[in-house]
């Protein structure tokens, strides 16, 4: 058995096992440094996206709810854009009551991602949503994106039947719903099982929150194979209407707390990198350069800028001329971060 690459991990603060070379993962409250550190493990392809946990999520005034939120994190997503394909999510699982609000918050959020130059993860919308008649509520978020920006959902199924049940997994790709999506760029942020009050479904099937519930470790692999399955036909299905497919995070490892424990893939993440298909070797390892440094403020900065001058002429005097000549060109990127820092730059 193989698991695709289209399946990463929902990664919170406290995981510190392998990641693989998943096509896409999500970071919970990272540091610059968890960013850096993920990056340097998944290599260049991976689409992260990060995203902050806020409660309330307030929107009770769209605009400035999306300028507070932008602002309270200006500064991070300015280093951590510079750690190549990385994406920024708002808000969590909205209802459909406020939808209105919603997209409101999410145009201006959107608006001040873009004249920063940051790509958006737009929406995060719950299993089963949105509906019909919600959809065109957020067309004018829709018709705003670009191809930096990434819409996200969340699926979970019930049990092992319900991996086929297309109102709670590929809901997006069902035709009435794929005009909404034509031309974008799409990811699952969530995956897993979860317990969906869905009048559809009879009460016995209609689940538990948490795959560690009701299924053994090696099942819940099987399950993730199997998403992965069903994602990779879809994506080759959905580029006929131009929309590209990233791929999706299984819910959670790491997240602080007890609140969802049974949803924690810690246990069984190395054995599903172990199987990942058609995996890239690992990059291969090189010296470290400035530019590898994670330091935000001028003080630090300036301490290993002064550090990687000394480095440069310990290598000179060594006659390793190649080395000190890669330390000075990546010296002046941090250079230009000690600038900025001192600037008061964001």
């Amino acid at each position: 058995m193989t698991i695709s690459r289209t399946i990463g991990l929902y990664k919170g603060v406290h995981y510190h096992g392998p990641l693989g070379r998943p096509r896409f993962m999500v970071m919970q409250d990272p540091s610059i440094e968890d960013v850096a550190t993920a990056r340097l493990a998944v290599g260049a392809d991976c689409l992260i996206a990060v995203r902050w946990y806020h409660w309330p999520q307030d929107l009770s005034n769209p605009l400035a709810n999306a300028r507070q939120w932008f602002y309270q994190h200006q500064g991070q997503m300015q280093q951590m854009a510079k750690l190549g394909r990385v994406i920024f999510a708002g808000y969590n699982e909205i209802a459909k009551e406020q939808a209105e609000a919603y997209a409101a918050f999410e145009l201006e959020r959107w608006r001040l991602m873009h004249e920063a130059g940051y790509g958006a993860g737009l929406f995060n919308f719950s299993v089963g949503t949105p509906d019909e008649a919600t959809w065109p509520r957020y067309q004018r978020v829709l018709e705003a994106m670009t191809d930096s920006d990434v819409l996200l959902f969340h699926e979970y199924g019930t049990d092992w039947e319900d991996l086929g049940n297309d109102w709670h997994v590929l809901r997006f790709a069902r035709p009435e719903f794929r005009r909404y999506i034509r031309g974008q760029r799409i990811a699952v942020a969530e995956i897993g099982a979860d317990h969906l009050d869905d009048p559809g479904l009879p009460i016995e099937r209609r689940g538990y929150a948490g795959w560690r519930r009701f299924l053994a470790p090696e099942q819940f692999i099987l399950w993730l194979a199997r998403f992965g399955e069903l994602y990779d036909v879809a994506a080759q299905e959905l580029k006929a209407d131009g929309v590209t497919f990233e791929g999706a995070a299984a819910y959670q490892a790491g997240l602080p707390g007890d609140d969802w424990w049974a949803f924690d893939v810690t246990g069984i993440w190395p054995a599903v990198t172990a199987l990942y298909a058609n995996q890239p070797p690992a990059p291969e390892p090189r010296l470290p350069l400035p530019e590898d440094e994670t330091a935000t403020d001028a003080a630090k900065l300036a301490e290993k800028c002064r550090w990687w001058l000394e480095e440069e002429q310990r290598e000179r005097e060594s006659g390793n001329d190649a080395r000190a000549n890669d330390i000075r060109l990546s010296l002046i990127q941090l250079l230009y971060r000690l600038e900025n820092s001192l600037k008061g730059a964001p």
